[in-house]
């Protein structure tokens, strides 16, 4: 299907592979960032996981709902890269870290008529605060179409048990490629300096064994 966003074509998706493992790589948000910083290849960058079913109990007034939603794991600048629009509330930014943004038909399905905005649901166990609700028209990058709610990295770092100080890290970061920039030349671009960059930002605190997994990923 055609992605409903503003020129899908120049939509990318990135992946590491680990090859020695055989296993899927990890982007750490730091050497996203300092990457993005470096480049010129692309005008947008966030890290993202789509797909995952994450168990949702409602409280307050509907307390005892449980329902799954399918959810996507985003940075804030997600939105508008793929030019998704609030009905209600607003999307999260940087500082946001318990909250959650949710769909209209998701909405409808956990509260009815009310909005949603300022409720407190629980998303495998972690309480989230709903500060947003995506205007109809948006149903995420995953190839059903599913989508019921958005969160931060670090609502998902929760939800997994991992602890706080952990770096957020992702399997894949989604871009949109600049003006005027193939994916070949964004592709040589990436071989050519990722390498350095990720040198520079290992996250502290890594076993030499998860380090050197890191260094040997391929893109």
């Amino acid at each position: 299907r055609r992605l409903a966003v503003p020129n899908p074509g120049q939509l990318v998706l990135l992946s590491a592979f680990e090859p020695q493992a055989s296993v899927d790589g990890y982007f750490y948000a730091d050497t996203i960032d300092a990457y993005r910083a470096s480049q010129h290849s692309f005008a947008q960058m966030s890290m993202y996981a789509g797909g995952a079913i994450l168990r949702v109990e409602v409280t307050g007034a509907n307390s005892g709902v449980f329902e799954d939603a399918v959810t996507e794991a985003v940075s804030p600048g997600y939105f508008d890269m793929v030019g998704a629009r609030v009905s209600a509330g607003r999307f999260f930014a940087e500082s946001d870290d318990t909250v959650v943004v949710i769909t209209e038909a998701y909405r409808r399905r956990i509260f009815g008529s009310a909005s949603g905005i300022g409720e407190v649901i629980k998303v495998d166990t972690v309480p989230v605060t709903v500060i947003g609700v995506v205007a109809d028209g948006f149903n995420g990058l995953q190839v059903d179409g599913g989508l019921d709610m958005i969160v931060p990295f670090a609502v998902m770092r929760a939800a997994g048990g991992r602890d706080r100080s952990t770096p957020l890290r992702s399997k894949e970061v989604v871009a949109r490629l600049a003006r005027g920039v193939s994916i070949d030349a964004a592709r040589a671009e990436l071989l050519a300096r990722w390498p350095s960059v990720q040198a520079a930002t290992v996250p502290a605190g890594l076993t030499e064994a998860a380090r050197q997994a890191l260094l040997r990923q391929r893109l």
